[in-house]
C-alpha cells in the first residue's frame, strides 16, 4: 500500500501493456479506476497517445519522473466535517426538473439554499 507498491503496481501495469498492444488506453484508464481498490499512495498519467501514457507508467515504476507524471503522493484525509456534494445519476429525469423542486419543494429550496451559503 505504499510507495514501493504502487511502484510495484506500474511496473506491472507496464508489462502487461507491453504484453497487450490491443487494449486502448481508454480500456485500460477504465480497467484501472473500475476494479482498483483506493489506495493512500497515488500516481496519475494523463496524455493522449499511447507511448505518452506507457512512458509515464514506466518511469513511475522507476522511481523517476515524467511530463505526463502527476506527482505520485499520498492523498488527503478528511480533517472533520465539511461540505460534501454528491451527484447521483446521470441528470434529471425530466428538463427543468430542479427549477420545478425549487418551487415546490421547500426542504429541496432549504438544502439549495444551504449548498450556495457553502460555496459562497
Amino acid at each position: 500500500r505504499g510507495s514501493e507498491a504502487l511502484r510495484g503496481q506500474a511496473a506491472a501495469l507496464a508489462r502487461r501493456v507491453a504484453a497487450g498492444p490491443a487494449a486502448s488506453p481508454e480500456a485500460v484508464g477504465w480497467s484501472l479506476v473500475a476494479s482498483r481498490s483506493v489506495f493512500d499512495h497515488r500516481a496519475v498519467a494523463v496524455g493522449e497517445t499511447r507511448e505518452e501514457l506507457t512512458a509515464a507508467v514506466e518511469a513511475l515504476a522507476a522511481g523517476g519522473t515524467h511530463p505526463a507524471l502527476v506527482h505520485p503522493g499520498r492523498a488527503a484525509t478528511a480533517q472533520g466535517p465539511g461540505p460534501v456534494l454528491v451527484f447521483p445519476g446521470q441528470g434529471p429525469q425530466w428538463a427543468a426538473m430542479g427549477a420545478a423542486l425549487l418551487d415546490a419543494s421547500p426542504v429541496f429550496t432549504a438544502r439549495m439554499a444551504e449548498c450556495e451559503q457553502a460555496l459562497a
